[in-house]
C-alpha cells in the first residue's frame, strides 16, 4: 500500500510540476498576446494615417496633372495664335 501511495504521490507531483509548466507558459502567452495585440492597434493606426497621406497625395498629384494638361493646352492655344499671327503680317507685309 506504501508504495502505490509512494507511486500515486509522484505521479500527483508530476502532474502538478506538468500543471505548473502549463500556467507558466499561458501567462507568458497571455503577455505576449496583449503585446501583439497593442502592436496590431499600433499598426492599424499608422496604416490609417499612410492610407490618408496616399489619398492626400493621389489627389494633389490628380489637382497637379490637370493644372499641366491646362497649361500645355495654352501653350498649344499660344503658339497656334502666334502662328497665325505670324501668318497675317507676313501676308500683310508682302
Amino acid at each position: 500500500i506504501i508504495w502505490m501511495l509512494t507511486e500515486k504521490c509522484k505521479e500527483l507531483e508530476a502532474q502538478l510540476e506538468e500543471h505548473l509548466k502549463m500556467q507558466s507558459l499561458l501567462a507568458k502567452v497571455k503577455k505576449s498576446n496583449g503585446s501583439l495585440f497593442q502592436q496590431n492597434l499600433l499598426l492599424r493606426e499608422e496604416l490609417s494615417i499612410l492610407k490618408e497621406e496616399l489619398s492626400q497625395k493621389l489627389a494633389k498629384e490628380h489637382d497637379q496633372m490637370k493644372l499641366l494638361h491646362s497649361e500645355q493646352q495654352r501653350r498649344l492655344n499660344a503658339e497656334r495664335l502666334l502662328k497665325y499671327t505670324a501668318q497675317g503680317l507676313k501676308e500683310v507685309l508682302t
